[in-house]
């Protein structure tokens, strides 16, 4: 197999390690497959050393038996391999630079000691539904003041929301100050007391007091007051034509009141007439007999 086929990727789960020493790295300590520092070495009876991740990739279609090297292509034997820990050893005590290109330099065996409080590394956002990755030190503002994701608590109602759905929230919270939709001068109304505010709001529309009787009028209260005092005869007259509509209801109900005890009385003598006919019917029958 060609050297050239042997090549895995510096992203690939298999192969050494993918990082940048502060010296240039010599060839007894990188791995023949990816050209990386060994990581896991191991050696071959043949006297080869690879990744183990990189010598299992080379011999991943083959029987577990019967691996082979991948350079000198010689059979080894199951076991027969066996961990390079003084390889190992010499790669981890190698310096190494921050993947993130911070100040630190050490020993790789410490390097991920390093990327677990280096403020350049970059980490997920912890809001729900967002995973924006973040340089560790700018985390907390994202988090709490610059995610769109982020919780916030409603300051007129205290409801909690997501930050962009903010102007959904707003739209519908009731504890929100609004200004009277009829237009007066009052602020900073809150939404459920709107209905309230209506009551005794300046221009809010009204009817009549009249209407009852039939007055179409609609206005604000001020000309409310000014129709009632100039339309007091319309507002009698309304009243009296009313008056005389329920009365006349009121004649026609006794009428057929009337009229319906009238027929219940006729329809009772009827009927106490015709038994007194059958009884004379039957006494005379019994005479005859």
């Amino acid at each position: 197999m060609a050297r050239s086929q042997l090549v895995i990727s510096r992203t690939s789960p298999h192969g050494g390690h993918p990082v940048d020493f502060c010296s240039p790295l010599a060839d007894e300590y990188v791995c023949y497959v990816c050209f990386l520092a060994f990581k896991d070495p191991i050696q071959t009876p043949c006297g080869h050393q690879f990744c183990r991740s990189c010598f299992e990739y080379c011999n991943r279609s083959k029987n577990r038996n019967c691996m082979e090297c991948p350079i000198d292509r010689q059979v080894v034997p199951y076991g027969q391999m066996h961990k390079d820990k003084n390889i190992e050893l010499k790669v981890l005590s190698l310096h190494v630079k921050c993947k993130n290109f911070c100040d630190w330099t050490g020993e790789l065996r410490f390097l991920q000691e390093h990327l677990n409080v280096c403020p350049l590394d970059f980490l997920d956002c912890t809001n729900e539904g967002c995973r924006t990755p973040i340089r560790r030190k700018n985390l907390g503002k994202h988090v709490s003041q610059e995610c769109h994701n982020r919780i916030l608590s409603c300051v007129f109602c205290t409801e909690n929301y997501v930050y962009k759905d903010k102007e959904k929230h707003l739209a519908v919270c009731m504890s929100m100050h609004v200004e009277c939709v009829n237009g007066c001068a009052t602020k900073y109304i809150k939404r459920d007391q709107m209905a309230l505010h209506q009551q005794y709001c300046p221009m809010a529309t009204l009817p009549c007091r009249y209407e009852d009787v039939g007055c179409l009028f609609k206005g604000t209260k001020q000309m409310r007051d000014i129709h009632e005092v100039t339309s007091v005869q319309d507002h009698l007259s309304l009243a009296m034509d009313q008056l005389k509509v329920q009365s006349e209801k009121t004649e026609s109900a006794i009428e057929k009141k009337s009229a319906i005890l009238k027929l219940n009385k006729d329809v009772e003598f009827q009927y106490g007439q015709k038994r007194i006919t059958i009884k004379s019917w039957r006494m005379q029958e019994q005479m005859i007999m």
